[in-house]
């Protein structure tokens, strides 16, 4: 489907372009990939063009990677619905930084994209989505809480109400509580397990970098909580040598830590590695609870010579070897478990976008957004909790759960046939289809309250 679309526009996609071919040098050859990452283009149903009015819709979807099982799960998922819903889709890489990103959503509104949906904050989602309301085209949020653009001295809350922003899902729940009583039960079991002589200083904990998940570092004290008085975990069975403690009380992401507390080890932001040193100092940690993602936390356990010595319980999910191939039972077993938000995620935006392009919005969740009008220190955070929401969250914690996912389920095998969202259940949340569709029912079929995502329904696909 071709538009029309602003001179303006058409000026920015050449200097973006020119922009590429003069800044790209650092940046491999991401720009040459991002246009191969996956697509669809199904031949739409009579029913999906009347109800498009004749139009076929283009989403696009900014990638966190380049290439591998994120994008084809993508894929299968929007292939699973596209013929139905009348739109069709490209995956592509969102680049490396916020001014790539930027490029990348410039020509996509010069090639006619009529929604986009963003899988990283780099900053600039103010001036993205601004950008995409000056030329009519939606913009959705997955796997991240925008906190940098929230936070950005110029637009803040900006975005959030624009009539252009639908809104979407964070990576999980914030407060990681469905993964933190899964890890705590799973670590103290393992703890029990340890002969006496290895179980002083036994347990450890990274995390993401504060300032990129602030969330984390309540979330982690819960656990280590939990561990300590649900368990009865010792103090002495932490790996706590060189960890600094809090000398005062710090309010972290919203919420109060207390002075005394334990600052956990995290990646560093300049340098995106995580060192080695934490393992050096505690040479006994032999169970690790990570919030870091195993993309991270792989190479930093290598370089501390730990996969052959460690059980790990991370946040994140990809169907590489050094992860699959070494979980639970498996190879070295250094992975027994792992969480993730389900790649059918990205259907709650698209299908906002879809409503939205067809003249259609949910009656109730127009009439919280009329409260913000106006945003306010008072009632910006009621903003921002209404426009992103929590994704479910997927516990894979054992062979058969890992097993299921990586053979029978869209994330693993990029199959269409294999996403938990079948084309009648999704019609049913859509205003297009259903009238008395509400913003409610579309937040609780894409939350842990879900009866149609979650690892419950992977297994009995699986069967």
């Amino acid at each position: 489907m071709k538009r029309k679309i602003k001179k303006l526009v058409a000026v920015a996609l050449s200097v973006a372009m020119l922009a590429g071919i003069l800044g790209g040098c650092g940046g491999g050859d991401n720009s040459a990939k991002s246009d191969d990452q996956g697509s669809g283009k199904a031949e739409v149903s009579d029913e999906a063009k009347e109800a498009n009015g004749g139009k076929t819709w283009k989403i696009l979807v900014l990638s966190l990677k380049q290439s591998g099982s994120l994008n084809d799960g993508f894929g299968g998922a929007l292939d699973a619905l596209a013929a139905e819903l009348g739109f069709e889709y490209e995956v592509r890489y969102k680049g490396d930084d916020g001014s790539e990103m930027l490029s990348k959503v410039q020509t996509a509104i010069a090639e006619g994209f009529n929604g986009i949906i963003l899988t990283k904050d780099e900053g600039n989602t103010n001036e993205i989505v601004s950008l995409c309301a000056e030329n009519g085209v939606y913009v959705g949020n997955i796997w991240n809480n925008q906190g940098s653009s929230l936070n950005a001295s110029s637009g803040g809350y900006a975005f959030l109400n624009n009539p252009y922003f639908v809104g979407g899902l964070v990576d999980c729940e914030e407060d990681m509580a469905t993964e933190g009583a899964a890890f705590a039960k799973a670590v103290a079991e393992a703890y029990e397990s340890l002969p006496e002589d290895k179980k002083e200083g036994s347990i450890g904990f990274v995390t993401m970098p504060p300032a990129w998940q602030p969330a984390q570092v309540s979330a982690v004290e819960e656990i280590y909580q939990s561990l300590l008085n649900d368990y009865g975990i010792p103090e002495s069975a932490f790996a706590t040598e060189g960890v600094e403690k809090r000398t005062e009380e710090e309010m972290v992401g919203g919420k109060t830590i207390a002075a005394g507390t334990y600052v956990w080890p995290s990646l560093d932001v300049t340098s995106k590695t995580l060192e080695s040193k934490y393992f050096d100092n505690n040479p006994n940690m032999s169970l690790l609870i990570s919030m870091l993602a195993y993309t991270f936390l792989n190479a930093g356990l290598d370089s501390a010579n730990k996969l052959d010595s460690i059980h790990v319980w991370c946040t994140g999910f990809d169907n590489e070897a050094a992860l699959v191939e070494n979980f639970g039972s498996k190879g070295n077993q250094t992975y027994q478990g792992v969480r993730t938000a389900p790649v059918e995620s990205v259907v709650m935006p698209v299908i906002q976008i879809i409503d939205k392009l067809n003249g259609h919005s949910y009656a109730d969740k127009e009439e919280e957004l009329a409260k913000y009008a106006e945003i306010t220190d008072q009632n910006k955070y009621g903003l921002k909790d209404l426009m992103l929401k929590s994704s479910p969250t997927v516990v894979i914690i054992n062979d058969e759960q890992m097993d299921a996912y990586l053979g029978g389920n869209v994330y693993g095998t990029g199959n269409a046939a294999d996403s938990m969202l079948d084309v009648e259940t999704v019609k049913q949340l859509m205003v297009t289809y259903n009238e008395n569709a509400t913003f409610e029912e579309l937040v609780k079929q894409f939350s842990n309250e879900s009866t149609v995502i979650s690892m419950d329904k992977v297994l009995e696909m699986g069967k």
